[in-house]
């Protein structure tokens, strides 16, 4: 909550998460308050993708939050930003390395109904203005991309920004230089409301083979862009993004 500040978890390893019989909804590191780093931790599911309960490494609450040099692999998601905050402050994501290997995850016994992604920000939960959102440099690869049904393919991305029911503006958002492969649906999908008083860009990513998923549908196939953007949108330059499948081998 508010009364929790100034909290540093760095250099720490996470391993052997989940394995139980049962799924449920689990994060390794859930954070509630104000000037948290998360730096340099290293996360894995016991049993790889697919392992029951290691679904997301890292979910946020707060203001003034940076999640930079971490290692994540064998969970279904690796960051969940849920974007509470109460202040315009900074969200910062940089550098984190993220394997999903979503086809496991598809064939979990247990497996709930939410899809693997890379990093994801959901706006519905928040209850203030949100500002200074950076989801820079990091890699993020999903290892596999059967993909499973049409809802779920949708929202299985690289980087996805989600307003499910459009109340707030995110302003300053910068998705610039991740390199995103394989993704089962859009590698950046964004169904938030994006724009402000400063501009927010999607710049110099690499995406490749994006929209890999077998039952993606919607208006000229639109989900198997590299790039999506939609919500009532205003302020935002989309530039120097590199697009492109894989070489044939």
């Amino acid at each position: 909550g508010s009364a929790v500040a100034d909290i540093a978890i760095e250099d720490s390893r996470f391993l052997a998460v989940g394995g139980a019989l049962i799924d449920h909804d689990h994060s390794s590191i859930y954070t509630d308050g104000r000037r948290f780093r998360i730096v340099n931790n290293e996360f894995r599911g016991r049993n790889g993708a697919g392992t029951i309960g290691a679904r997301t490494a890292i979910e946020t609450h707060g203001d003034d939050i940076e999640v930079r040099g971490n290692t994540i692999s064998g969970y279904m998601q690796g960051a969940n930003i849920v974007g509470r905050a109460t202040d315009p402050s900074r969200q910062l994501f940089k550098g984190n390395t993220i394997d999903v290997s979503a086809d496991e995850w598809w064939a979990s016994k247990a497996m709930v109904t939410d899809a693997p992604a890379g990093i994801s920000f959901e706006v519905d939960a928040s209850n203030g203005r949100n500002a200074r959102l950076e989801i820079v440099d990091n890699r993020i690869n999903f290892a596999s991309y059967g993909g499973k049904t049409a809802n779920e393919d949708r929202i299985s991305v690289g980087i996805g920004l989600r307003g499910l029911e459009g109340r707030l503006l995110i302003d300053q958002v910068n998705l610039s230089r991740n390199q995103i492969r394989n993704a089962i649906g859009p590698c950046i999908l964004s169904t938030a409301n994006l724009g402000g008083v400063e501009t927010s860009k999607v710049e110099g990513n690499t995406l490749t083979d994006c929209g890999r998923g077998a039952t993606l549908v919607g208006a000229g196939d639109i989900l198997r862009s590299g790039v999506v953007i939609g919500g009532a949108t205003r302020n935002v330059t989309v530039t120097r993004n590199a697009i492109s499948a894989a070489a044939a081998k």
